[in-house]
């Protein structure tokens, strides 16, 4: 039987690895049985354009041969992630296979404060890292994070290894965006959520 196909649609360097390797951590720890795509890279200027996310889900849609589809996720940044992706469903909805759009709120970076006891295991982060605040209040999660490891923060490296580590549960529960990422993927996969999401 030919597995679920995610191709992912993102926007900057790190997410191109990094969404595959959070999406294969779906596989192998909640057991959605699926495959990972290459990842599409494309600017959020042209992701945050309704013709061009069509252009962008078009090509992407070519890597999904069945059941699956397509995932789009790109910062919110000062949008508000319902709205935005309100305006983005539109340009996607006649697309050949199933699209969700998840807006990172309010950025991606925020994810991994809403799990940053997780993060201490690696030794670009503090020991005692912690982040009480909400993680998706206002922009600067980057800076935040960077205050909280002895390294300097480099997405591309940083943002793989990290979604490796992040605890999903936890950030689950920290984090309406993330809540919303699993939704969607659960949703492309027609798959049961784990008791903890329900």
């Amino acid at each position: 039987m030919t597995l679920p196909v995610v191709v992912p649609v993102v926007e900057g360097h790190g997410e191109s690895s990094a969404v595959p390797m959070l999406l294969r951590r779906f596989c192998w720890e909640l057991g959605w049985s699926h495959q990972v795509a290459q990842a599409f890279r494309v600017p959020r200027t042209s992701l945050a354009d309704p013709k061009k996310l069509s252009d962008a889900v078009a090509v992407a849609s070519r890597n999904v041969p069945g059941a699956g589809g397509v995932l789009v996720l790109l910062d919110a940044d000062d949008d508000c992630p319902v709205d935005l992706n309100a305006k983005l469903h539109d340009a996607v909805c006649d697309s050949r296979c199933r699209v969700e759009i998840v807006a990172a709120n309010r950025e991606f970076e925020a994810w991994f404060l809403a799990s940053i006891p997780s993060l201490r295991q690696h030794d670009a982060v503090q020991s005692d890292a912690v982040f009480d605040a909400d993680p998706e209040r206002k922009r600067g999660a980057k800076e935040q994070l960077a205050k909280l490891m002895v390294t300097p923060y480099r997405e591309v490296r940083h943002q793989p290894a990290f979604c490796s580590l992040i605890d999903l549960e936890t950030t689950w529960r920290n984090s309406r965006s993330f809540r919303r990422l699993m939704s969607a993927v659960q949703r492309l996969l027609e798959v049961e959520a784990p008791p903890w999401m329900l």
